[in-house]
């Protein structure tokens, strides 16, 4: 993992040493934030927006958690944590507004995992991970990327079965 060293900058060095000195998620937040404004290039900018994620979600914030998945996987296209939390709040949002009479969905948002990978997910295991790990975390995290699909599927009525709901 990329780490900042106090000779790289002390500026960069003490706003990311401040970021994580951070008790208050909130206040987390924002420097993390502030730091991602500061330094958009930085080589923790990874890091940074896995930590966001982290903070946003322990915070509750989706809209917020949902928008750093994005950022980090643009960074990082296999993160897993990114992915799975952009799917499993997209997936919470996938038809919300409902016809009342026939118990469809008016609007949809689109399941990224559709998007990116219509044949599912192929993430491939990144080289720092042990085959121990990968396993334990696709384990855990395939089936809501299944369930999301099949959801995705139901309210686009792209499954045979719901067509004739």
């Amino acid at each position: 993992m990329p780490r900042i060293r106090s000779h790289q900058g002390s500026a960069e060095y003490n706003t990311y040493q401040n970021a994580f000195a951070q008790k208050d998620p909130q206040a987390k937040a924002s420097a993390l934030e502030s730091f991602l404004k500061a330094y958009p290039q930085s080589v923790v900018k990874a890091q940074i927006l896995d930590s966001l994620i982290d903070t946003y979600q322990g915070l509750g914030d989706a809209d917020k958690t949902l928008t750093r998945p994005h950022a980090c996987s643009q960074v990082e296209p296999t993160n897993m944590k990114a992915i799975f939390w952009s799917v499993l709040i997209k997936k919470s949002q996938c038809g919300k507004t409902v016809n009342p009479e026939t118990g469809l969905a008016l609007t949809r948002r689109p399941v990224m995992m559709r998007q990116r990978w219509p044949e599912g997910p192929p993430a491939p295991k990144p080289a720092a991970t042990s085959p121990d790990d990968w396993k334990k975390l696709t384990a855990g995290t395939y089936p809501a990327f299944h369930s999301a699909i099949a959801l995705d599927d139901l309210v686009s009525k792209k499954d045979a079965k719901a067509r004739h709901l």
